[in-house]
């Protein structure tokens, strides 16, 4: 699921990879100069791997 979010920079990109039955959260964000066009294949593994252990992933693309 993908949508932006309001920061005072300008709308960040927000993609989740939500748990079925979700123990934690984890919020992610790119480097300087990344966006979620190109993360990185550890943010993308974390992303696919870690809902089925319980934790929803959050990738940000920051606005700035």
């Amino acid at each position: 699921m993908s949508h932006e979010a309001p920061t005072s920079q300008g709308p960040a990109r927000v993609r989740e990879h939500p748990a079925a039955r979700p123990l934690s959260r984890l919020v992610l964000g790119h480097g300087a100069g990344g966006t979620l066009d190109t993360v990185s294949p550890d943010l993308e593994a974390l992303a696919c791997d870690l809902p089925a252990r319980g934790t929803s992933v959050v990738l940000v693309d920051q606005p700035w």
